[in-house]
């Protein structure tokens, strides 16, 4: 992401279907994908560059 800094990136979340509800696996999945991007923001990749 460095070298490359035109380059976009698009996160998704993905949970198994085991839970008690669709919503909470819904919440996980987004959960996933936030703490990734939050990461990446962390050492350095501008949020504009993620969806």
């Amino acid at each position: 992401m460095k070298k490359n800094t035109k380059t976009r990136l698009h996160l998704e979340g993905h949970t198994d279907d085991v839970g008690e509800e669709d919503a909470a696996n819904l919440l996980l999945s987004q959960n996933r994908a936030a703490a990734v991007m939050n990461y990446l923001i962390e050492k350095g990749v501008s949020e504009y560059r993620i969806t």
